[in-house]
């Protein structure tokens, strides 16, 4: 968070009952909000001084009742991650870009205890060698910036590290830590990238909304977490049908115009 920025949260109660939600931010400050069924409402927070920042949201109501979303006023996305159903201790992001942009990262530890990460970033295409960034040691409830100097010193050398995927590695439980990934560009656009556990194999599906109409394109990334050549299946659902691409497809897809214009999510 920059200096004198505000947070904003949107909470949306998706259930036929009354919710509500206590809001704590990193400042200390709480928020509880009251919810009627399928109502909605805006909470702001202003943010006086620069550094990390954190925002933990506990639902009063029924599991699942309440859908949070949030930005800041520099209009980077706030994501929020539930610790709890986690699978895996470790962290993936897949297609971050850093060419042209100052990449950041902030971990959180959520846990009473120290935690000590390793940060490893994955070359695209994984030809060239693997970088091991320092490893991190977060005390306890900790949030922190990482210092990803030692990455953008060998990103101006390296051009297999235009486009690189993350791990964060860690020994704790799952869901003990929880992270965030983006990149600034000279203009002062940003851009996140999701930085989370990567959930049970074989069971990896789109979480996150796309668009292939118009002029838009999307570029799906995949990157094998283990030490073992494996393959993979590519398939999207949409309205009406599925269809499974094949390494012809993947960068072309021909399918009627109807069709990727409705609603369509990845497998």
């Amino acid at each position: 968070m920059p200096d004198k920025s505000e947070i904003v949260i949107a909470l949306g109660n998706i259930s036929d009952t009354n919710t509500s939600a206590t809001i704590t931010f990193g400042n200390g400050r709480t928020r509880t909000v009251n919810l009627q069924p399928r109502a909605s409402q805006i909470v702001r927070e202003e943010h006086p001084t620069s550094g990390a920042e954190w925002v933990h949201i506990s639902v009063d109501g029924m599991a699942g009742s309440i859908v949070p979303t949030g930005v800041t006023s520099f209009n980077s996305v706030i994501r929020f991650y539930d610790p709890t159903k986690a699978k895996q201790s470790n962290l993936y992001a897949n297609g971050l870009r850093i060419k042209g942009t100052m990449p950041r990262m902030v971990l959180e530890n959520i846990t009473r205890s120290p935690i000590a990460v390793l940060p490893k970033i994955i070359p695209l295409g994984g030809s060239g060698a693997a970088l091991t960034l320092s490893q991190i040691s977060l005390g306890a409830n900790e949030t922190r910036e990482v210092d990803l100097s030692e990455l953008t010193q060998a990103a101006s050398r390296r051009t297999d590290l235009d486009i690189m995927s993350v791990e964060i590695k860690n020994w704790a439980a799952p869901g003990s830590v929880i992270g965030s990934l983006y990149a600034v560009n000279r203009t002062g656009g940003e851009y996140d990238v999701p930085l989370r556990d990567s959930g049970p194999l074989r069971s990896m599906t789109g979480a996150y909304p796309w668009r292939i109409d118009g002029d838009y394109k999307s570029i799906a990334y995949v990157t094998n977490i283990t030490d073992d050549s494996v393959g993979f299946a590519a398939e999207i659902a949409y309205d009406g049908g599925n269809t499974a691409l094949d390494h012809e497809l993947s960068n072309h897809a021909k399918l009627p115009s109807s069709t990727w214009n409705k609603s369509a999510a990845t497998k």
